[in-house]
């Protein structure tokens, strides 16, 4: 079984796209929140706790598509099937 992080902060996951981890599963909260998985691994909780930090840098216009892409996904329940970590 694989260990996860997982998050409801669209900055977050967005700024993780950006720096090239991939998500695992997105699943609906509720109609307007989603649950984003990763993978854990030590490059990630320190990516992580670099952006808690206010430590990163992200191409802005990358940063901006991504959001705006995963809001759009957001919207039209796109890939929301349950995701069942293994």
């Amino acid at each position: 079984e694989q260990e996860l992080i997982k998050t409801t902060d669209l900055n977050l996951a967005s700024t993780l796209l950006c720096l090239g981890f991939d998500i695992l599963g997105i699943n609906s909260l509720d109609k307007n929140r989603v649950v984003f998985f990763f993978k854990k691994t030590s490059q990630l909780q320190e990516v992580m706790d670099n952006y808690w930090r206010g430590k990163l840098i992200v191409n802005p216009l990358e940063f901006s598509n991504t959001r705006r892409d995963l809001l759009t996904r957001m919207r039209q329940n796109e890939d929301f099937k349950e995701y069942q970590p293994s």
